[in-house]
């Protein structure tokens, strides 16, 4: 009887010896599996990574991504009034912008009644307009000098090149605080008037009033 129940615990011993090797070879087989149909479908195994979502600006008219597809930038000054010309630079990469590398630099030429400004407009390859109407807010920096900020407007345009410009918003008046330094201004969609939003044909123009005047302009986007 010792005997006999030595045996038994002997055999049970193996089996379950036996078992536990058997099933260590099913895991190493379908772990083997796993990785070579991991290599079939092209992917590593060991070589995933989680990439955050870049995060979105919500409608950008101008950054150093460039300009809204479908679109151009115009330029104005009094030089059709035989005042002298406006400069302009929309890759200038002085200045230290605060987004990227590049901002839009414009001076308006000199005399008293002179002005310079830009815009961006949906005219590729016809004239077109976007849905702003689920935006409430226009950002954008600025770098000005403080005789020149209170000369500075900004305005929306609705439809097509003909089409009614909304009213003038002056920047200082909505987070401009320091002359010559980069500052955020933030204009609520509200405070355009006269347009439709639903087709909004340029999302952007601004202008400098004054004759002699600097201005740079960078990260414009409608959030």
């Amino acid at each position: 009887m010792k005997r006999d129940g030595g045996w038994h615990g002997d055999a049970w011993k193996f089996l379950a010896l036996t078992a536990t090797c058997l099933l260590a070879l099913i895991l190493f087989n379908v772990s083997a599996a796993g990785v070579r149909a991991a290599s079939i479908l092209g992917r590593g195994a060991l070589e995933v990574r989680v990439v955050p979502a870049p995060v979105q600006q919500g409608y950008v008219v101008y950054a150093d991504s460039g300009i809204p597809a479908g679109s151009d930038v115009w330029t104005w000054d009094g030089s059709p009034w035989n005042l002298p010309p406006g400069y302009f630079d929309g890759n200038y990469t002085g200045e230290n912008p605060p987004e990227g590398t590049r901002c839009f630099k414009t001076q308006s030429g000199s005399g008293s009644g002179n002005y310079a400004g830009w815009g961006v407009f949906l005219c590729k390859p016809s004239d077109h307009t976007v849905d702003l109407s689920g935006y409430t807010q226009l950002k954008f920096w600025v770098k000005v000098s403080e005789d020149a900020c209170v000369g500075l407007y900004v305005q929306v345009q609705q439809g097509t090149r003909t089409g009614p410009k909304s009213n003038m918003l002056c920047v200082n008046l909505y987070g401009w605080t320091q002359p010559n330094t980069w500052q955020e201004i933030t204009i609520p969609r509200s405070e355009f008037t006269g347009v439709d939003f639903t087709r909004i044909f340029s999302p952007f123009m601004i202008t400098i009033t004054k004759g002699d005047a600097t201005f740079y302009v960078d990260n414009v986007r409608w959030v």
